[in-house]
C-alpha cells in the first residue's frame, strides 16, 4: 500500500496511507513518497501534537522536499516527483480562510480552520498520449502543484488532521476520483493548462442596404431588416496557468472552481472564434445570415435551397462563416480577454455545483472531459445537464456588452428579394473595420478579403445612387449610410491632421485621443429619405461643389503639406466651371498650373469632386423635373481619377445637411501593435 511519509528524521513522523483502494494514492502512486521537513525548532515541533484551535498560525507554512523519487501514474500521463521537490504545510485561519473559499464561490457561515499539505512535481505524458489524457489540459514538461485541503475543528488534533490531509491527496481526473474525495477535503491541481470552455456574446446586426447600379424605385417586395441581434456561442481555448479546486460539500455534493494562478497571462494566450464548423448561432451559417437580413427566413431560405447546388450552398456557408469569424475575432477576442481579467477580482472565472448521484451519462461524460480541461459543454449556456448546476460564472456577468456588426449589402437594392440578392453575391470581410461585405458589384476580392481601395469607391458609388432612389414618392423611408474608411500602419503627419480634422467637422470628441503608430478612422453618415431629399432639393451643381470645397477646406486646412491642394479650395465657382470646359487632363493640368497651383494632389481633388457634384447635380435637377432618375444615377459610375482616400464626399454631404442634425458614428485610434478593427 503506498503511503506518504513527512519526517524532520529526529522522531517527528508522519504517515499516511489511505484504506480505499480508489483513492489516489492506491490508485496513482506508484511507490512510497517521503518528504523531509527543513529544519524544525522545537517550538515548531511542538506545535503537532495539540488541538488546531492552539496551533499558532504564524508558525506557517513549514516548508518540506522531497526525499526520493515518485510518480503518480495513469495510462500515458504522469505527474513525477523528484527529489528535493518542495512540499509545505499550511494553517489557513480566520478571514484567510474565509477568502480562500472565494474561488468556490463562496460559503454559507463560518469557514473554520483549513490545514493543507501540497508538493511540486513534473507533468509528463508518453509518446503515444492523446489529447485530454493529461490531468486538466496541463501542458507536459511544466510544473504542476497538488494540494490537499481539509476543513477542520478547533478541538481537532492537529496531527490527526495532518495525517488526514495528506492521505486524501486527491487527483481529480474522473468521476472515480471525486467519489474517493473524503468529505470537507478540498482538491487542487494547478500548472500551465490549455482549458477550453463556451462564452455568450450578444451581437446587433446594422444593415447598410445599398443600390449600385441606377434604378427608378426599390422594388416593392424587397423586405430588409435594418437591424437584426443574435447571441453568438463563443469558443474559448486559454493556455496559461490555472487552478482547478475541487470540494467536497458532502457524501452526494462537490464543487467544482476554475480559477486564474497569480502569474497567469490572458490576452497572448487567448484563441476565440464563433466555432469550427460550417455553423453559427446553432444553425447553418447561410441561414444565420439570412435571418440578419430577412423578416422571412424561411420562405428565403426555400428559394435559395431551390435555386441553389448544395455544393454552392455548402461553399457559401464556408465563406460565411469565415468572414463572420474575420469581422468579429478581434472584439470577441478583446471582450472575452477583459473578462478572463476581471475574474481575479472575483477569485473564480467559473464554479459549478455537482451532484454525484444525479448525473446521467451525458453530464458524466461532459464532467469527465471537463477534468481534462475542456470545460466546453459545461459552460454552454443553452445546454442543460443532470446533476450539474452553475454556481457562478464570471464570463456571463462580464459578457454583458452588446456589440454591433455593420453589414454592407451593396446592390441588394436592385433586386425583387433578399434570396435572389444573395445568390447573386459574394461574401467578403472589409478587414480595416471589421465589416462584412456581401456585394452583387465586382469588387476585387482575394481570399474573402477585399481591396480597401476599390470598396471605399464602390460605397461612395452606392451611397450617390440610393440618396437619389430614395427620394422617389412611392419608396418607403429607410435608414442606409454613408461610409468612409482609412487605416494606415505608417500614417504621415498629414493624415494624422486630415483625420482629426475629420473628425473635429462632424463634432466628433474623439479629436481629443492621443496615442502614436498605426491609424484608423471610421465614419459613417446616417441617411434617411428625408435627408435623401434635403441632398437634392433646390440644389444644382455649383452648389455641390462648392461642398466640396468646403469639405476640402476642412480636411487640409492646418497641414503645411497640403498648402497647395487649399489653393483649388478656396477659388471662386467660375474658375472651377472654367476647369470643367478645358475637357482634358493635360489642358486642366495647365490651367492650374497657371493659376499657380502646382500640387499634383489639387488635380486629383478637382477631378473627384467634380465627379461627384456633377453626379449629384444631374439627379437633383431630374427631380426637380420630375423626369426619370435612372439616366441621371448613371453619372455616379462615370469614370473618376480617384480621390476616394479622404472622407470629403462624406463631409461635403454632412454639412450640405447641417440644419437636419445628421449623425456620424466615428472611429479614431492610434495604436503601436496591429491595428484593431472598429466598427460603429
Amino acid at each position: 500500500m503506498p503511503t506518504i511519509k513527512l519526517t524532520d528524521n529526529a522522531g517527528l513522523d508522519i504517515t499516511a496511507s489511505s484504506n480505499s483502494s480508489n483513492s489516489s494514492l492506491n490508485k496513482y502512486l506508484e511507490s512510497a513518497l517521503e518528504f523531509h521537513f527543513a529544519a524544525l525548532s522545537k517550538d515548531v515541533r511542538d506545535e503537532v501534537n495539540v488541538q488546531v484551535g492552539d496551533v499558532n498560525a504564524r508558525a506557517f507554512p513549514i516548508k518540506l522536499s522531497a526525499a526520493v523519487p515518485a510518480h503518480f501514474k495513469d495510462g500515458e500521463s504522469t505527474i513525477a516527483v523528484k527529489p528535493n521537490a518542495a512540499a509545505s504545510i499550511d494553517l489557513v485561519a480566520g478571514d484567510k480562510a474565509a477568502d480562500f473559499f472565494k474561488c468556490l464561490g463562496g460559503i454559507d457561515g463560518p469557514a473554520g480552520d483549513v490545514v493543507s499539505f501540497g508538493f511540486t512535481a513534473g507533468i509528463e505524458a508518453g509518446p503515444s498520449a492523446k489529447v485530454g489524457d493529461v490531468h486538466f489540459g496541463l501542458t507536459s514538461g511544466q510544473q504542476v502543484s497538488v494540494t490537499n485541503f481539509r476543513r477542520v475543528a478547533p478541538t481537532d488534533s492537529f496531527l490527526d488532521a495532518v495525517k488526514q490531509t495528506v492521505s486524501g491527496i486527491t487527483i481529480p481526473r474522473d468521476i472515480d476520483d471525486l467519489h474517493t474525495l473524503p468529505p470537507d477535503n478540498i482538491c487542487r491541481i494547478e500548472g500551465r493548462s490549455s482549458l477550453k470552455f463556451s462564452a455568450s456574446v450578444e451581437y446587433s446586426f446594422l444593415n447598410n442596404t445599398l443600390a449600385s447600379v441606377p434604378l427608378e424605385a426599390i422594388p416593392q417586395s424587397l423586405k430588409v431588416k435594418a437591424q437584426s441581434g443574435a447571441k453568438l456561442q463563443v469558443a474559448v481555448e486559454h493556455t496559461s496557468g490555472h487552478q482547478l479546486t475541487v470540494w467536497r460539500v458532502s457524501d452526494k455534493t462537490l464543487r467544482l472552481g476554475v480559477s486564474l494562478s497569480d502569474e497567469a497571462g490572458v490576452s497572448a494566450e487567448l484563441s476565440v472564434s464563433i466555432g469550427l464548423s460550417a455553423s453559427v448561432g446553432g444553425e447553418d451559417a447561410l441561414a444565420f445570415a439570412i435571418r440578419q437580413i430577412s423578416p422571412s427566413t424561411d420562405e428565403e431560405m426555400a428559394r435559395i435551397k431551390a435555386a441553389m447546388p448544395p455544393s454552392a450552398q455548402d461553399a457559401l456557408c464556408g465563406d460565411i462563416k469565415k468572414v463572420l469569424e474575420g469581422a468579429t475575432a478581434d472584439d470577441l477576442k478583446a471582450s472575452v480577454a477583459e473578462a478572463v481579467e476581471k475574474s481575479r477580482e472575483a477569485d473564480h472565472l467559473f464554479v459549478f455545483g455537482v451532484d454525484l448521484d444525479a448525473l446521467d451519462a451525458t453530464s458524466a461524460d461532459a464532467l469527465t472531459t471537463a477534468l481534462r480541461g475542456d470545460f466546453t459543454r459545461l459552460t454552454a449556456g443553452d445546454v442543460t445537464l443532470a446533476g450539474v448546476k452553475e454556481i457562478s460564472n464570471v464570463l456571463t456577468v462580464s459578457l454583458k456588452t452588446t456589440h454591433s456588426l455593420t453589414i454592407h449589402l451593396i446592390g441588394i437594392l436592385n433586386f425583387n428579394d433578399v434570396s435572389s440578392f444573395v445568390q447573386r453575391s459574394k461574401v467578403a470581410l472589409n478587414e480595416p473595420t471589421g465589416e462584412v461585405v456581401l456585394t452583387a458589384e465586382e469588387i476585387r476580392i482575394v481570399e474573402n478579403r477585399l481591396d480597401p481601395d476599390h470598396l471605399r469607391e464602390v460605397l461612395l458609388r452606392s451611397a450617390v445612387i440610393t440618396a437619389g432612389a430614395a427620394t422617389t414618392a412611392k419608396d418607403p423611408d429607410f435608414t442606409f449610410k454613408m461610409v468612409f474608411f482609412l487605416r494606415k500602419s505608417h500614417p504621415s503627419p498629414s493624415d494624422i491632421v486630415q483625420a482629426r480634422n475629420a473628425l473635429a467637422t462632424v463634432g466628433s470628441a474623439d479629436t481629443n485621443q492621443q496615442g502614436s503608430g498605426a491609424l484608423s478612422l471610421y465614419l459613417s453618415l446616417d441617411l434617411n429619405k428625408k435627408l435623401s431629399v434635403a441632398a437634392f432639393q433646390n440644389r444644382t451643381t455649383d452648389d455641390y461643389v462648392r461642398a466640396g470645397q468646403s469639405a476640402m477646406k476642412a480636411l487640409l486646412t492646418g497641414d503645411p503639406a497640403s498648402e497647395g491642394r487649399l489653393q483649388l479650395a478656396g477659388r471662386a465657382i467660375n474658375f472651377w466651371n472654367d476647369l470643367r470646359e478645358e475637357g482634358s487632363g493635360a489642358n486642366i493640368e495647365r490651367k492650374l498650373r497657371d493659376a499657380g497651383i502646382t500640387d499634383p494632389a489639387a488635380m486629383v481633388d478637382f477631378f473627384a469632386i467634380d465627379w461627384w457634384a456633377q453626379a449629384m447635380g444631374k439627379v437633383a435637377d431630374a427631380l426637380k423635373r420630375g423626369s426619370g432618375l435612372q439616366d441621371a444615377e448613371k453619372e455616379a459610375l462615370k469614370k473618376s481619377e480617384g480621390g476616394f482616400d479622404l472622407p470629403w464626399a462624406l463631409i461635403a454631404t454632412y454639412l450640405l445637411l447641417a440644419s437636419g442634425n445628421p449623425h456620424v458614428d466615428c472611429k479614431f485610434s492610434r495604436v503601436q501593435q496591429s491595428l484593431a478593427r472598429h466598427a460603429p
